[in-house]
């Protein structure tokens, strides 16, 4: 029984000695491993904003090279994105500019899926000969810029102005988000329109809040038409950057 049990033992730590210098050969012939996250927008001039993931350890950095491919649109970044191997994971967030050589088939990258490729080629410290090269691929969706929504329950207030329910969404790093809100009475007897901030941050999270448009002249029940449209701005030359709106008719009625 003894001897059974040692040999059992001994099998055991055979095997998991196999296993784990398996993993160990894995891990040092690896040299880098890439992910693609989930996070990812479109930036200015259409071009798209992708999160990857990537580590590396005794290794120096060929190339990253970034695909992203929505329909006939595509766009390739190349470069090492500043990616250093030392053994950590690195957040990166490459810009990719669209292709634009044929107007039949190329154009801006715009909100909706696309599929984005991360290789990462990496070389030998000593040799300089290539090593394995690490790959990853997902479909994500890309998010507008700005975004803009208006609520149903737009209400009169005291004295005829008219209270809109909005909600506003903007992507960093953009900044000074400028809101204009505009009510006319369908009938064509008024209308106002109001703007500001309105505490909106572009922090890719939505805010809801409610505006006070002031009428020439008071409005009144019935229907009106709401436009609202967001302005964001570059963060570093403060030129515009992208623009949302909304445009619908809502029935105006008094607060209950």
């Amino acid at each position: 029984m003894a001897r059974t049990l040692r040999s059992f033992l001994v099998a055991v730590l055979l095997a998991v000695g196999s296993i784990h210098g398996s993993f160990a050969a894995a891990a040092a012939t690896a040299g880098g491993q890439v992910e693609v996250g989930s996070v990812a927008k479109v930036g200015r001039f259409g071009s798209a904003i992708v999160t990857v993931w990537a580590t590396c350890r005794d290794a120096v950095v060929a190339d990253l090279v970034i695909d992203v491919v929505q329909g006939t649109r595509s766009g390739m970044l190349t470069g090492t994105q500043g990616l250093t191997c030392d053994g950590r994971w690195h957040r990166l967030r490459p810009e990719v500019s669209p292709r634009l050589v044929d107007p039949a088939v190329d154009g801006p990258f715009e909100p909706g899926p696309a599929r984005v490729d991360a290789r990462l080629s990496l070389l030998d410290p000593e040799t300089f000969d290539p090593l394995p090269q690490a790959f990853d691929s997902e479909i994500v969706t890309l998010l507008a810029p700005v975004e803009v929504r208006i609520g149903w329950q737009v209400k009169l207030n005291a004295g005829g102005s008219a209270s809109v329910p909005v909600k506003a969404r903007c992507q960093r790093p953009w900044v000074e988000p400028g809101l204009s809100v505009e009510v006319s009475q369908s009938d064509g007897t008024t209308g106002g329109s109001a703007f500001g901030d309105f505490g909106i941050v572009c922090d890719a999270k939505w805010h809801a809040f409610r505006v006070r448009v002031i009428p020439s002249s008071p409005f009144v029940v019935g229907t009106v038409h709401v436009l609202a449209y967001l302005t964001v701005y570059d963060p570093l030359s403060f030129d515009p950057v992208d623009q949302a709106s909304a445009s619908v008719d809502r029935h105006i009625t008094r607060w209950s």
